[in-house]
């Protein structure tokens, strides 16, 4: 009995300890980024897939970039049809980034989400990127230094998003939330190519607001970063502040810690939202004569930037709510379970509701240090 069972632990080692899907890589044409455009004369889809290729160079092996086009009635026509210039079909596991045209988003990006959300070896921390103002795969032109794989840079330039605050972040699994959600709001970063030394590079800047999937509009860096604030999605950045109490100050703040709150409540049909912002920084950087480190200066630095950060973000929300109508920030959320009755008996209204809807915002600023000096750089006399 003993040699049975050791037998049979044995064949279930041999058969389950391999892959099932296993491939051999010079059969599989791994993909780094896939960009999608819409031809309007031709009424096809057009595509543009980054190959990462190995390469022997002086040094060793090298990643290398290999482009490849095609086009299709559907997307996953147009895919497959990558296959006839390729020689391989496309492997997306280790893919990093999507890049979707303008004129897509116009029209609606849930055939693109789809197909990629269908296909297996997809990953949901996918990024996607939205091209403004020249084709999806104008993107792969672009030059970059630090990789020579364009969908690499850009996904570190993601990556690091936390230190500049003025763009999101947005992977695939939060984009289908936020699109599913009941506002049906979400937010793309905005790649802009631009030219920089007489080369032409892949900036970052901003945001794209949609509705039920469909681009509505844009939101610059100011009023991306004060949206992050209101969505409690801001992890760092600078804030920075001119002409403090009025002077020829200036000063930025790092920021180190964000934490927002939000506190929905309902007088006569009609919503507030109470927004507590609480924010960790150091003051970078200090521009002028008046030394903000003194301690009587100090508090005056901290009330006048609390109220110009709070003056910026309600300034943001009625923006948005003005001019796009769109529950960008959650609310909806917020007020789904504070108020459940409310919420089950009003919730198709509620574009009319957030439309006479108000925000009160509180911003905490705590300033615990100066970077590596309390004085300022005086001009001798």
């Amino acid at each position: 009995m003993k040699l049975v069972k050791i037998i049979i632990l044995t064949l279930i080692v041999l058969l389950y300890s391999s892959c099932w899907n296993y491939r051999e890589i010079d059969k599989i044409a791994p993909a780094a980024g896939i960009s999608f455009d819409y031809d309007e004369d031709k009424n096809v889809y057009s595509l543009t897939v980054e190959i990462v290729t190995l390469k022997t160079a002086e040094n060793g092996i090298q990643q290398m970039p290999e482009y490849f086009t095609s086009e299709g009635e559907t997307i996953f026509d147009a895919v497959r049809n990558i296959i006839a210039k390729s020689g391989k079909k496309i492997y997306w596991a280790h893919s990093k980034t999507v890049y979707i045209s303008e004129k897509i988003a116009k029209r609606g990006i849930i055939d693109v989400l789809d197909f990629i959300e269908r296909d297996a070896e997809v990953r949901s921390d996918m990024k996607i990127v939205l091209v403004k103002g020249k084709k999806a795969g104008d993107i792969f032109k672009a030059k970059t230094e630090s990789e020579k794989i364009v969908s690499f840079h850009i996904d570190e330039i993601l990556e690091n998003s936390r230190s500049v605050s003025k763009y999101p972040n947005i992977e695939l699994w939060d984009l289908i939330n936020q699109i599913q959600s009941d506002a049906s709001a979400a937010i793309l970063p905005v790649a802009y190519i631009v030219e920089d030394f007489g080369k032409e590079v892949v900036k970052l800047s901003g945001c794209a607001l949609l509705k039920k999937a469909k681009l509505i509009g844009f939101l610059d860096e100011r009023d991306t970063k004060n949206l992050l604030f209101l969505n409690n999605k801001l992890y760092g950045g600078i804030i920075p502040i001119r002409n403090v109490l009025g002077t020829n100050s200036n000063v930025s703040f790092e920021i180190y810690n964000s934490k927002t709150k939000v506190n929905p409540k309902i007088n006569d049909g009609k919503i507030t939202f109470y927004v507590v912002v609480s924010i960790d920084v150091s003051l970078a950087e200090i521009s002028g004569e008046i030394n903000f480190i003194e301690e009587k200066n100090l508090e005056k630095l901290k009330e006048f930037a609390e109220e110009y950060i709070e003056k910026d973000i309600q300034a943001t929300f009625y923006k948005i709510r003005d001019i796009y109508a769109l529950d960008v920030f959650g609310f909806s959320k917020n007020t789904k379970i504070k108020y459940p009755k409310f919420w089950k008996e009003s919730k198709n209204e509620w574009v009319d509701i957030f439309m006479s809807s108000s925000i009160d915002v509180s911003v905490n600023l705590n300033i615990f240090g100066s970077a590596t000096t309390n004085d300022i750089i005086k001009v001798g006399k």
